[in-house]
């Protein structure tokens, strides 16, 4: 576990660098491309990632009802800006510690990491951090699962890195795989 705040940090911004990096190779058709996120776009996860960068759209996911206004946030976000200045901000969000309002670094961290897979493995371009980095967002979605949806009914287990939470027979997955799960995504 990355219990120590600065290692914490460290993968979150670490994870933002390959992730601007991957950004900026991008084409046209590749910022068009659907997500992971359903419904969302490539360029619309990079704008919801910049979310915290733009206090107008922050309050309004405070008014709005959370999840569409999360996504039309997004939208808002990533259509004021060109490519360039998207993969500029996310790569400019390494060294700070700016987060959502009453977010944490721990969701910061699944933040990033969760939005890096939902571009990475839809392009199938994957820029996955360390097994050790995923499994911490891993443990905090699901400390945080009893409140978005019901925990599934079994015990999953990871193949690459010690990881295992849950009740019932075991489901043993890379740890990718099993975050990706967790979050609603679709695995390969």
């Amino acid at each position: 576990m990355l219990v120590v705040a600065g290692e914490l940090w460290q993968a979150i911004d670490t994870q933002r660098s390959a992730l601007a990096a991957l950004l900026a190779d991008l084409t046209a058709d590749e910022w068009a491309h659907p997500s992971l996120c359903t419904g969302w776009t490539i360029r619309d996860v990079t704008g919801h990632l910049l979310l915290q960068t733009h206090p107008a759209e922050m309050l309004r996911l405070t008014r709005d009802g959370l999840d569409d206004a999360i996504r039309r946030s997004g939208i808002r976000v990533a259509g004021r800006c060109t490519t360039t200045q998207l993969t500029n901000a996310v790569g400019g969000l390494s060294g700070t510690r700016r987060r959502f309002p009453y977010a944490t670094a721990r969701s910061a961290l699944v933040d990033v990491v969760v939005h890096s897979f939902d571009i990475g493995v839809a392009l199938n371009r994957p820029i996955a951090p360390p097994p050790q980095v995923t499994a911490e967002a891993a443990t905090e979605v699901w400390k945080h699962l009893p409140g978005l949806w019901p925990r599934p009914p079994v015990t999953l287990k990871a193949t690459d890195v010690l990881w295992q939470e849950g009740e019932g027979p075991v489901v043993e997955a890379p740890i990718a795989d099993i975050l990706l799960t967790l979050t609603g995504r679709a695995t390969p």
